[in-house]
């Protein structure tokens, strides 16, 4: 049986590589991307095999940790709040309805008062 992470070889091509896909389709059909070597030009090489022309060399020969999907909405959240109050600072201070002295200090208000601060 064939999972991702395993080093397998293509049985008809000779195609080896690490498994990094799969597809199940409604006719119960289960193919698997596979990634080879990096070719002369420095692309990756992949193809897709059904699982029956799939040998594994070695079970599990790469794992990899998956990326906690509430870290990176976190993240992409904090920076885009973080680039947002940045912009509405520098349009407001072009457009003169921001003294300069307080440009920079209105991200850190702005951070401020979303967090519930009341002395800002």
């Amino acid at each position: 049986m064939v999972k991702l992470g395993d080093k397998v070889q293509d049985i008809i091509s000779g195609f080896k590589g690490i498994v990094t896909g799969k597809a199940e389709y409604l006719n119960g059909c289960v193919s698997f991307l596979v990634e080879g070597e990096v070719d002369k030009d420095g692309k990756t090489v992949n193809h897709w095999f059904d699982e029956q022309r799939l040998h594994v060399m070695g079970a599990g020969a790469f794992k990899a940790e998956p990326a906690s999907a509430t870290a990176l909405r976190d993240e992409l959240e904090a920076q885009t709040a973080q680039s947002l109050t940045t912009w509405v600072a520098d349009k407001m201070l072009k457009m003169g309805w921001l003294p300069p002295e307080d440009a920079e200090a209105l991200p850190e208000r702005i951070r401020r008062i979303e967090h519930g601060a009341s002395d800002v």
